[in-house]
């Protein structure tokens, strides 16, 4: 948010727009009916570490019986440390791809430089077990 935040601000400062991501896909096209990766989400859109290098699916779908206040941050379903290594092999192998990933999204205007320590940090501390 706090990127999106700075590109605004630039957008009007400078006129230069902020970063278009490609459209969220869906199937068919214009639909309603989200088309997911392997990975369970969503194709397209603003693309960070998250949904690049995923540690869990994530959904715009609240869990049933969600607040009205946490529903509108959808839903997460982590992955267990066996399919973590699955997908990734190693920690330090899914800690190079969240770099490179968190980089591009910094490159991107999507994520804030100074936000890249705290991230970092935090996959860092992922459980593969």
């Amino acid at each position: 948010m706090q990127a999106a935040f700075a590109a605004f601000n630039k957008w009007v400062a400078t006129g230069i727009p902020p970063a278009s991501p490609s459209p969220i896909a869906s199937s068919p096209t214009g639909s309603t009916n989200l088309t997911r990766d392997a990975s369970g989400n969503v194709i397209g859109g603003v693309r960070t570490p998250a949904v690049d290098v995923p540690v869990s699916a994530l959904s715009g779908i609240a869990a049933p019986g969600a607040s009205a206040e946490c529903s509108l941050f959808g839903s997460t379903v982590a992955f267990d440390p066996s399919h973590l290594r699955q997908l990734y092999g190693t920690r330090d192998a899914y800690l190079t791809r969240f770099r490179a990933s968190l980089d591009k999204a910094i490159r991107a205007g999507y994520i804030l430089a100074a936000d890249r320590a705290a991230l970092l940090q935090q996959a860092e501390a992922v459980p593969f077990g």
